[in-house]
Protein backbone atom coordinates (compact mmCIF):
# COMPACT_ATOMS: atom_id res chain seq x y z
CA UNK A 1 0.00 0.00 0.00
CA UNK A 2 1.33 3.44 -0.92
CA UNK A 3 1.68 5.60 2.19
CA UNK A 4 1.30 8.91 0.35
CA UNK A 5 -2.11 9.41 -1.28
CA UNK A 6 -0.72 12.20 -3.45
CA UNK A 7 1.66 9.72 -5.07
CA UNK A 8 -1.32 7.63 -6.14
CA UNK A 9 -3.03 10.78 -7.40
CA UNK A 10 0.00 11.66 -9.53
CA UNK A 11 0.47 8.14 -10.88
CA UNK A 12 -3.20 7.43 -11.54
CA UNK A 13 -4.88 10.75 -12.37
CA UNK A 14 -7.59 9.20 -14.56
CA UNK A 15 -8.60 6.69 -11.90
CA UNK A 16 -8.61 9.46 -9.30
CA UNK A 17 -10.88 11.62 -11.44
CA UNK A 18 -13.24 8.69 -11.94
CA UNK A 19 -13.46 8.17 -8.17
CA UNK A 20 -14.08 11.89 -7.66
CA UNK A 21 -16.85 11.85 -10.29
CA UNK A 22 -18.57 8.74 -8.95
CA UNK A 23 -18.44 10.03 -5.38
CA UNK A 24 -19.97 13.37 -6.40
CA UNK A 25 -23.48 12.22 -7.26
CA UNK A 26 -23.34 9.41 -4.73
CA UNK A 27 -22.41 11.80 -1.91
CA UNK A 28 -25.08 14.33 -2.82
CA UNK A 29 -27.66 11.59 -3.22
CA UNK A 30 -26.77 10.00 0.10
CA UNK A 31 -26.88 13.25 2.04
CA UNK A 32 -30.09 14.41 0.38
CA UNK A 33 -32.29 11.33 0.02
CA UNK A 34 -31.18 9.66 3.26
CA UNK A 35 -30.59 12.65 5.53
CA UNK A 36 -31.68 16.13 4.46
CA UNK A 37 -34.99 15.12 2.88
CA UNK A 38 -36.61 15.02 6.33
CA UNK A 39 -35.91 18.74 6.69
CA UNK A 40 -36.76 19.39 3.03
CA UNK A 41 -40.22 17.88 3.47
CA UNK A 42 -40.90 20.21 6.38
CA UNK A 43 -39.70 23.33 4.55
CA UNK A 44 -40.93 22.71 1.01
CA UNK A 45 -43.92 20.39 1.52
CA UNK A 46 -45.17 21.72 4.83
CA UNK A 47 -45.01 18.31 6.50
CA UNK A 48 -44.89 18.08 10.27
CA UNK A 49 -41.66 16.97 11.92
CA UNK A 50 -43.34 13.77 13.10
CA UNK A 51 -44.60 12.92 9.63
CA UNK A 52 -41.27 13.68 7.95
CA UNK A 53 -39.28 11.64 10.47
CA UNK A 54 -41.69 8.71 10.32
CA UNK A 55 -41.42 8.71 6.53
CA UNK A 56 -37.65 8.75 6.88
CA UNK A 57 -37.56 5.82 9.29
CA UNK A 58 -39.80 3.64 7.13
CA UNK A 59 -38.03 4.40 3.86
CA UNK A 60 -34.54 4.01 5.35
CA UNK A 61 -35.48 0.54 6.61
CA UNK A 62 -36.60 -0.37 3.10
CA UNK A 63 -33.44 1.24 1.69
CA UNK A 64 -31.33 -0.97 3.97
CA UNK A 65 -33.13 -4.05 2.67
CA UNK A 66 -32.62 -2.88 -0.92
CA UNK A 67 -28.82 -2.62 -0.53
CA UNK A 68 -27.98 -6.34 -0.73
CA UNK A 69 -30.57 -6.83 -3.46
CA UNK A 70 -28.91 -4.15 -5.58
CA UNK A 71 -25.55 -5.75 -4.80
CA UNK A 72 -26.80 -9.11 -6.06
CA UNK A 73 -28.06 -7.46 -9.24
CA UNK A 74 -24.60 -5.95 -9.69
CA UNK A 75 -22.97 -9.37 -9.27
CA UNK A 76 -25.33 -10.75 -11.91
CA UNK A 77 -25.32 -7.98 -14.51
CA UNK A 78 -22.29 -5.82 -13.70
CA UNK A 79 -21.30 -2.67 -11.87
CA UNK A 80 -21.78 -0.27 -14.76
CA UNK A 81 -25.44 -1.11 -15.52
CA UNK A 82 -26.31 -0.49 -11.86
CA UNK A 83 -24.49 2.84 -11.92
CA UNK A 84 -26.43 3.72 -15.07
CA UNK A 85 -29.71 2.94 -13.31
CA UNK A 86 -28.76 5.34 -10.53
CA UNK A 87 -27.45 8.09 -12.82
CA UNK A 88 -30.13 8.04 -15.49
CA UNK A 89 -32.92 7.37 -13.01
CA UNK A 90 -31.88 10.26 -10.78
CA UNK A 91 -31.61 12.61 -13.75
CA UNK A 92 -35.05 11.66 -15.04
CA UNK A 93 -37.15 11.50 -11.87
CA UNK A 94 -35.63 14.03 -9.45
CA UNK A 95 -37.16 17.20 -10.99
CA UNK A 96 -40.57 15.52 -11.02
CA UNK A 97 -40.34 14.10 -7.49
CA UNK A 98 -39.22 17.40 -5.98
CA UNK A 99 -41.90 19.36 -7.84
CA UNK A 100 -44.54 17.55 -5.77
CA UNK A 101 -45.61 19.81 -2.90
CA UNK A 102 -48.06 17.47 -1.18
CA UNK A 103 -47.58 16.72 2.51
CA UNK A 104 -49.64 13.52 2.28
CA UNK A 105 -47.94 10.68 4.16
CA UNK A 106 -48.20 8.13 1.35
CA UNK A 107 -46.97 10.64 -1.23
CA UNK A 108 -43.93 11.49 0.89
CA UNK A 109 -43.20 7.77 1.31
CA UNK A 110 -43.24 7.34 -2.46
CA UNK A 111 -40.99 10.35 -3.08
CA UNK A 112 -38.31 9.29 -0.63
CA UNK A 113 -38.54 5.59 -1.45
CA UNK A 114 -38.04 6.13 -5.19
CA UNK A 115 -35.01 8.32 -4.53
CA UNK A 116 -33.51 5.83 -2.09
CA UNK A 117 -34.14 2.80 -4.30
CA UNK A 118 -32.30 4.51 -7.15
CA UNK A 119 -29.54 5.48 -4.74
CA UNK A 120 -29.15 1.86 -3.59
CA UNK A 121 -27.93 0.91 -7.07
CA UNK A 122 -24.99 3.22 -6.43
CA UNK A 123 -24.27 3.01 -2.71
CA UNK A 124 -24.42 -0.79 -2.61
CA UNK A 125 -21.49 -1.10 -5.02
CA UNK A 126 -19.63 2.21 -4.86
CA UNK A 127 -16.85 0.89 -2.64
CA UNK A 128 -16.24 -2.06 -4.95
CA UNK A 129 -16.39 0.08 -8.09
CA UNK A 130 -13.91 2.64 -6.81
CA UNK A 131 -11.50 0.14 -5.24
CA UNK A 132 -11.45 -2.06 -8.35
CA UNK A 133 -10.53 1.05 -10.33
CA UNK A 134 -6.98 0.98 -8.89
CA UNK A 135 -4.15 -1.59 -8.88
CA UNK A 136 -4.01 -3.59 -5.63
CA UNK A 137 -1.00 -1.81 -4.11
CA UNK A 138 -2.59 1.65 -4.19
CA UNK A 139 -6.26 0.88 -3.65
CA UNK A 140 -6.56 2.35 -0.17
CA UNK A 141 -4.40 5.43 -0.72
CA UNK A 142 -5.66 5.97 -4.27
CA UNK A 143 -9.30 5.88 -3.23
CA UNK A 144 -9.06 7.91 -0.04
CA UNK A 145 -8.13 11.38 -1.23
CA UNK A 146 -10.41 11.90 -4.27
CA UNK A 147 -13.34 10.22 -2.51
CA UNK A 148 -13.01 12.29 0.67
CA UNK A 149 -12.52 15.50 -1.29
CA UNK A 150 -15.61 14.93 -3.43
CA UNK A 151 -17.85 13.97 -0.52
CA UNK A 152 -16.64 16.95 1.52
CA UNK A 153 -17.20 19.45 -1.30
CA UNK A 154 -20.50 18.16 -2.65
CA UNK A 155 -22.10 15.70 -0.24
CA UNK A 156 -21.39 17.53 2.97
CA UNK A 157 -22.62 20.85 1.62
CA UNK A 158 -26.09 19.66 0.54
CA UNK A 159 -27.89 21.40 3.45
CA UNK A 160 -25.87 24.57 2.84
CA UNK A 161 -26.70 24.66 -0.88
CA UNK A 162 -30.38 23.88 -0.31
CA UNK A 163 -30.71 26.49 2.42
CA UNK A 164 -28.84 29.14 0.44
CA UNK A 165 -31.07 28.62 -2.60
CA UNK A 166 -34.22 28.68 -0.45
CA UNK A 167 -33.17 31.87 1.34
CA UNK A 168 -32.40 33.51 -2.01
CA UNK A 169 -35.77 32.56 -3.48
CA UNK A 170 -34.29 30.02 -5.90
CA UNK A 171 -35.31 26.77 -4.24
CA UNK A 172 -36.78 25.58 -7.55
CA UNK A 173 -33.24 25.16 -8.85
CA UNK A 174 -32.10 22.75 -6.14
CA UNK A 175 -33.39 19.61 -7.95
CA UNK A 176 -31.20 20.59 -10.88
CA UNK A 177 -28.18 20.67 -8.58
CA UNK A 178 -28.89 17.02 -7.76
CA UNK A 179 -29.34 16.30 -11.47
CA UNK A 180 -26.02 17.97 -12.32
CA UNK A 181 -24.12 15.89 -9.78
CA UNK A 182 -25.82 12.73 -11.06
CA UNK A 183 -24.58 13.62 -14.55
CA UNK A 184 -21.04 13.83 -13.17
CA UNK A 185 -21.42 10.38 -11.60
CA UNK A 186 -22.86 9.01 -14.83
CA UNK A 187 -19.78 10.24 -16.70
CA UNK A 188 -17.62 8.48 -14.11
CA UNK A 189 -19.66 5.29 -14.51
CA UNK A 190 -19.21 5.40 -18.28
CA UNK A 191 -15.46 5.90 -17.86
CA UNK A 192 -14.76 3.24 -15.22
CA UNK A 193 -13.81 -0.24 -16.49
CA UNK A 194 -16.21 -3.10 -15.83
CA UNK A 195 -14.53 -5.50 -13.40
CA UNK A 196 -17.26 -7.65 -11.90
CA UNK A 197 -16.07 -10.75 -13.78
CA UNK A 198 -12.40 -9.85 -13.88
CA UNK A 199 -9.56 -11.17 -11.74
CA UNK A 200 -8.47 -8.06 -9.85
CA UNK A 201 -6.27 -9.79 -7.27
CA UNK A 202 -3.00 -9.74 -9.17
CA UNK A 203 -0.29 -7.17 -8.71
CA UNK A 204 0.28 -4.55 -11.36
CA UNK A 205 2.74 -5.76 -13.96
Amino acid sequence: MSRNPLNALQRYPKQSLIVFAIATGMGVGQYFWATYLTTYFQIQNGASATTAMTVGIITLILYTIAQPVAGLISDRYGRKPCMYVFGIGTIVVTPFLLSITSSNFAVLICIQLVGLLLLSFCTSITSAVMVENFPPHVRVSGLGFPYSLSVAIFGGTVPLVATALANSGYSQYFPWYIVATAVVTLVGAISVPETFRSDISGEES
